[in-house]
């Protein structure tokens, strides 16, 4: 048996984290200049997942929309890696969060302020059709819950390979209708 060939899609974000170690004494200093830790890191269910498959020795097929930038991103950092992102389209807006990571009242507390970017409306549109000739071992669509056209994207793929599926819903509450 050869490598397990992955496709993996459509959502990587860039992350920004912000760690505060106390919330009310960040509110105390907002009249100076307050320093706090801060990191960015490329983040997405689907980049993610696909990005230690091809660590662990799998290849992978990247599908995503996102901005020039953020694709620049993608592939400066899986160089020397089974990650091929040839089907990421560089023609829409980048999938952003901001993750400010506190202590309220002493207790952990996390916020996430999202942009969803091209994340949003990623569909059957903009999957693309020569990967239809492709076989794959695990074919995997990610972060089903921010994606408007998730379902019917799913729905397709899911159709169109013979392989092991995974679904990643995130926060199935948030699309309950569905």
């Amino acid at each position: 048996m050869g490598k397990p060939r992955c496709l993996v899609l459509p959502d990587v974000f860039l992350d920004h984290f912000v760690y505060i170690d106390s919330f009310e004494r960040f509110l105390n200093e907002l009249s100076g200049r307050v320093r706090v830790k801060q990191e960015l890191k490329l983040g997405g269910n689907a980049f993610n997942f696909g990005y230690h498959i091809s660590r662990l020795g799998g290849s992978v097929t990247f599908v995503a929309k996102t901005s020039r930038f953020l694709y620049e991103l993608i592939r400066e950092s899986v160089k020397g890696l089974e990650f091929d992102t040839s089907f990421v389209s560089t023609d829409g807006e980048a999938s952003l969060t901001i993750a400010i990571e506190t202590k309220v009242n002493e207790k952990p507390a996390n916020f996430n302020l999202n942009h969803l970017g091209s994340l949003e409306h990623f569909g059957l549109a903009d999957f693309p059709k020569t990967l239809l000739n492709e076989k794959f071992d695990l074919v995997g669509v990610f972060n089903w819950t921010s994606n408007e056209l998730g379902t019917e994207l799913a729905s397709f793929v899911y159709q169109s390979y013979n392989a092991t599926k995974i679904l990643d819903l995130v926060d199935p509450q948030i699309k309950k209708k569905k």
